[in-house]
């Protein structure tokens, strides 16, 4: 509380009011006066004491005065000096109501504008009101800022976002480790849909034929003729021993025997009755004719299945293959190297087939004799084994990718060719929201995000400090 004036020096009408007499004042001092006569002039000082700017006294300086304005006021709190530059402390808590006051609050002239609503509500709610709404401002206008820094940062990040994604959803999208794959299978999936007349058109692979040596084989080298009798397998044997014909006497003496009746087509004498020619005729019967005949035939047939012809469509099936492999990677995850006709196979085919080609040969030159296959069969057959062996896993590979293939010629029949390519746009989206330098990028937006929530957050907690002090004031005031 103002208690008195000590001292007015140089202050408008105040020259020297430290002259008598000079009051104490009391709690309700009342100090009435004629225009111009200073009352004004002690609102002014008292302001510039509740503003601390000395600019409310120093433009009222005394005309004519040479020395400074010179104050000095008894307070509560103790003596109020202003040395002619500033005072020596400040009374914040001073109330003014003045034609200032009226101006900057209420009106100027017949005008009420908007700064006069506010300083007024600033009188209505009280300082802890007013620094309450100056928190407020603060904080939205650190709000607006921060949007600004929001904005720059989106701007950053836009030229990356896909056409048709909002920035915050770019944002949003959660790092995959296996996105680089999944990216590759839905292009395939895309470029299917896109193409699904020609998959629907394009045949799977082929599985390749293994040839084999026939059942038998074995068992007709070791054949021999049953029914003949024993003495006279003995006496061609002997007689063929004798004559040096062991290796393929047989078959000259068998077809020496077409051209005899019953002379000797050699010496023409007559045969009939001899024991040998009787044995003769035992053995070269229509039996051994007809075993020369499935001799003959199995020949025939391992040169068919295993020869170079039944090798060429191998090969040819192995070219078209290779051509369809390169043809459905684009479109399904199938391993080539699996798919291919072992590089061993065919020499190995054709080795075994040479080897029991030998076999029959032997055998076609002494039919009556058993054929115990060799060493040298006994390798091929191996190598043979190991090759059948490999191709029939490049079968079950090949059986495996056309299950692949036949899948996705259904997939591609009853697929959505405009929702995969979405699907491949947020994949694609992904992993470019998750390279460094835009995983940089996005993380500045967050982060400057995060902090405009927290401000907003501080923001909406004054607000109803505001809001409930407001209320608070206003039902004072109206009891």
């Amino acid at each position: 509380m103002l208690k008195k004036i000590i001292s007015i020096k140089n202050v408008g009408r105040f020259r020297n009011s430290a002259t008598s007499p000079n009051p104490q004042l009391g709690k309700h001092t009342f100090i009435a006066g004629a225009n111009g006569y200073g009352k004004t002039t002690i609102c002014a000082v008292l302001r510039s004491l509740q503003t601390g700017d000395p600019a409310h006294v120093l433009g009222r300086k005394t005309l004519g005065a040479t020395d400074a304005p010179a104050i000095e006021l008894l307070l509560d709190s103790g003596q109020a000096r202003f040395d002619g530059t500033a005072w020596n402390a400040t009374k914040p808590d001073i109330s003014i109501f003045d034609g200032v006051f009226v101006a900057e609050n209420v009106h100027s002239g017949e005008v009420v504008d908007i700064e006069h609503k506010r300083n007024l509500y600033r009188v209505i709610v009280g300082d802890a009101g007013v620094k309450l709404a100056a928190k407020d401002a603060d904080l939205a206008a650190e709000s607006r800022a921060k949007t600004g820094e929001i904005s720059t940062a989106g701007k950053a990040v836009q030229p990356h976002v896909p056409a048709g994604m909002k920035l915050d959803t770019f944002i949003a999208l959660p790092e995959t480790p296996d996105i680089a794959v999944q990216i590759e299978a839905q292009a395939r999936s895309v470029d299917a849909l896109r193409q699904a007349g020609a998959l629907r058109a394009r045949p799977a692979l082929s599985e390749f034929p293994i040839p084999a040596l026939p059942e038998d084989f074995t068992g007709m080298l070791a054949r021999t003729i049953d029914a003949i009798a024993q003495d006279a397998e003995q006496q061609l044997s002997a007689h063929l021993a004798a004559h040096g014909m062991t290796a393929s006497g047989g078959n000259w003496i068998a077809d020496g025997l077409g051209h005899a009746d019953d002379t000797c087509p050699f010496c023409g004498q007559d045969i009939r009755g001899l024991p040998l020619i009787a044995a003769f005729r035992a053995v070269f019967s229509e039996r051994y004719e007809a075993l020369a005949g499935e001799i003959a035939t199995m020949k025939a047939g391992i040169a068919r299945d295993m020869g170079d012809a039944a090798l060429a469509r191998l090969g040819t099936i192995a070219e078209q293959n290779k051509g369809g492999v390169e043809f459905w990677q684009k479109y399904c995850a199938i391993e080539a190297p699996a798919l291919a006709l072992p590089a061993d196979a065919v020499e190995a085919i054709r080795g075994l087939a040479t080897g029991a080609t030998d076999l029959l040969d032997r055998k076609a030159a002494v039919p009556l004799e058993p054929i115990a296959p060799d060493e040298g069969f006994t390798v091929v057959r191996a190598a043979y084994d190991s090759a059948i062996a490999a191709i029939e896993a490049a079968n079950t590979a090949i059986r495996a990718a056309n299950v692949v293939i036949a899948n996705k010629k259904a997939a591609a029949d009853a697929g959505d060719l405009k929702a995969a390519e979405t699907e491949l746009a947020r994949l694609t989206a992904i992993q470019t929201r998750h390279r460094e330098d835009v995983s940089e990028l996005c993380g500045t937006y967050t982060k400057l995000s995060g902090e405009k929530d927290g401000i907003e957050a501080r923001k909406d907690a004054i607000r109803k400090q505001l809001d409930a002090h407001t209320k608070t004031v206003v039902n004072v005031n109206r009891h």
